[in-house]
């Protein structure tokens, strides 16, 4: 509980400091500023295995929270992602997240790149699992993994994986320094078998459509968006 609690108050800092800045508040950004310094050193000293190179439990969580708000040190976060993804490995492909933690787990890999990962959790059919539950019959997402029936079966707490399928995937991300998607990042992930995907999203500034296509080693992509917009586009 002190790990995430602590984590997301420097998160809650982290928006207070860009906050000030947007509106000319220097004196309130530079409070923040130092509030997010100390709050950072403090939960380093406090979490972080120096000798085993990972955070608390060294659960998925309990690394994943971290990487994903920026806390960890850039000396460190190499190993912090691999202490991921060999626990990762170590339960055979299987997340050991909750509501709070798996959305962290998916941010972490996402943002680092490693969709391949996200995509072998996401394809197992044995439980915990996206796949446990639909090999269960279900057409909704159920509030626990293992999709009991006398839970709720239509909760959307663990639907986080949605976001992936957007950012990961389709590749569609807001550009560095954007504001309201002017700058669009087009930067799909392709993993697995899979050949294609298509998706919209439709954002303020109005509709963005990718759609990509793989064929051997030809990667075909076809891309919309919106008027007085800019996209930088990735080629996998």
């Amino acid at each position: 509980k002190g790990l995430t609690s602590t984590a997301l108050y420097y998160y809650d800092v982290v928006i207070m400091e860009k906050v000030a800045k947007l509106l000319g508040n220097d004196k309130d950004a530079v409070h923040f500023g130092d509030m997010k310094h100390n709050i950072s050193q403090a939960f380093n000293e406090k979490f972080f295995d120096v000798k085993k190179k990972l955070y608390a439990s060294g659960s998925q969580a309990a690394n994943a929270v971290p990487l994903a708000l920026g806390l960890v040190e850039r000396k460190n976060e190499k190993n912090v992602l691999k202490a991921i993804i060999d626990n990762i490995r170590d339960h055979q492909n299987h997340l050991t997240t909750g509501e709070v933690g798996h959305y962290y787990l998916l941010n972490a890999l996402l943002q680092k790149g490693k969709s391949d990962i996200i995509f072998d959790m996401a394809s197992q059919t044995s439980a915990p699992s996206y796949g446990y539950q639909l090999s269960q019959g279900v057409t909704t997402l159920t509030e626990d993994w293992n999709a009991e029936r006398h839970s709720p079966q239509n909760h959307f707490m663990l639907g986080h994986i949605e976001q992936w399928f957007y950012e990961g995937l389709a590749g569609i991300n807001p550009g560095p320094e954007s504001k309201g998607f002017d700058k669009i990042l087009i930067k799909p992930q392709i993993v697995g078998d899979i050949t294609w995907v298509k998706a919209t999203y439709k954002s303020v500034r109005g509709k963005i459509s990718i759609h990509w296509q793989r064929e051997k080693t030809i990667i075909k992509l076809n891309i919309t968006i919106p008027a007085n917009t800019e996209a930088l586009a990735y080629i996998p």
